[in-house]
């Protein structure tokens, strides 16, 4: 078998690829990449036996074939090579040559082990969705999933409800929790899903603007673009009912500007404890106090920034960090927190965002207020 393609649009393929690959596993005919040419197509794929990648790009080829070859080898030669065109060739029966002008390279195949068969997945659900949407609320709202919960595996993913709302994101660890609602993808038949952590973050990297369409039954999700696919299992475990935790009768508002309170926050975590982080805000009507010491190495930071603000003067505490992860992650030039008690949940909320089509609601436990001298 022959066949020629060029190295970078062969190398772009890989890349998308390549992260399906297993860093650790005990099949060590997962660490190939399969590779089949179809009619003119070349079709690469990758495999940890959960999350499932193939990508494919028109090729010359001489003949229809099917072989196994080193994953990072293989990608690491590829994406090492300048632009240029190359021939891959059999040169016997357990040798790929990898040839271009200027240079020769061999790696092993194998064509008689068996490796895993992409799984049909079953058109029950199924939508269209472009595909830089898709990522911009990925990044939104992934950055809440708990990644090492090992008694309540459903946090471990991000929930998929499709509702008559809309299709409705949510990523928790239980401190935090952002909800993404995407209202023009309404659903007359309820449902949901939980994808983990690892097909997200995958996702995450090999979205671009091509539109994307989902299709999914009770056991696999399916992400088609013209070129990848991903197919990965869910988590079957039901999810947290999420709503249930969202209080509803915060009437203390406080409003501020996003961008100023976001590094304020940043220079507050510079005086956190790195073991028991904590910043307070304390709450008046026109003012707020962000203020966080550290007794160990007995340096602290105060910052006090204007506000509006509906209620009783109130101290609350928060993890420095998981707020400005949260605020980070908010595209608005302002942001209410709808308070109740310094020990209940805080609902932060943008108040102009640019993005008509979405709703975005963040939830935040406050910590133990800390009796500072």
């Amino acid at each position: 078998m022959k066949l020629s393609v060029n190295s970078k649009v062969l190398d772009k393929a890989l890349s998308r690829v390549f992260p399906g690959v297993p860093s650790k596993t005990m099949n060590p005919v997962v660490e190939n990449f399969s590779i089949q040419v179809v009619d003119g197509l070349l079709y690469v794929t990758a495999t940890n036996e959960e999350i499932f990648l193939q990508c494919n790009l028109p090729v010359t080829a001489d003949e229809d074939f099917d072989l196994l070859t080193n994953a990072k080898l293989f990608y690491d030669i590829i994406h090492a090579l300048p632009d240029t065109m190359l021939t891959i060739e059999s040169i016997d029966h357990s040798r790929l040559q990898i040839k271009t002008d200027t240079g020769v390279y061999h790696v092993n195949f194998s064509n008689e082990e068996t490796f895993p068969q992409i799984p049909v997945v079953t058109h029950e659900h199924e939508f269209a969705i472009p595909g830089a949407q898709l990522k911009r609320v990925i990044d939104g709202t992934s950055f809440a999933i708990d990644k090492n919960n090992q008694t309540r595996m459903a946090i471990t993913g991000m929930l998929m409800d499709f509702t008559a709302a809309g299709l409705v994101l949510v990523g928790t660890d239980g401190h935090k929790l952002v909800k993404r609602t995407l209202k023009e993808f309404t659903s007359e038949n309820p449902d949901q899903i939980v994808v983990p952590e690892k097909t997200i973050a995958i996702l995450a990297k090999i979205l671009d603007d091509q539109e994307v369409t989902l299709f999914h039954n009770s056991t696999f999700i399916h992400f088609q673009m013209s070129e990848v696919y991903l197919i990965s299992k869910l988590i079957t475990q039901k999810y947290p009912a999420y709503n249930n935790v969202i209080p509803l009768e915060n009437e203390n508002l406080l409003t501020v500007d996003r961008a100023p309170f976001v590094e304020a926050v940043r220079r507050m975590l510079l005086f956190s404890n790195p073991r028991f982080q904590q910043i307070r805000l304390s709450i008046k009507q026109d003012t707020v106090e962000l203020f966080s010491e550290d007794a160990n190495s007995q340096s602290s930071g105060l910052d006090t920034l204007p506000c509006e603000y509906t209620g009783d003067s109130m101290d609350i505490s928060f993890n420095p960090s998981f707020l400005q992860e949260i605020l980070l992650h908010l595209d608005t030039q302002k942001v209410v927190f709808q308070l109740d008690t310094p020990t209940r949940a805080s609902v932060i909320l943008p108040i102009d965002s640019k993005n008509e089509n979405e709703d975005v609601l963040s939830l935040l436990m406050p910590v133990r207020l800390t009796s500072y001298s």
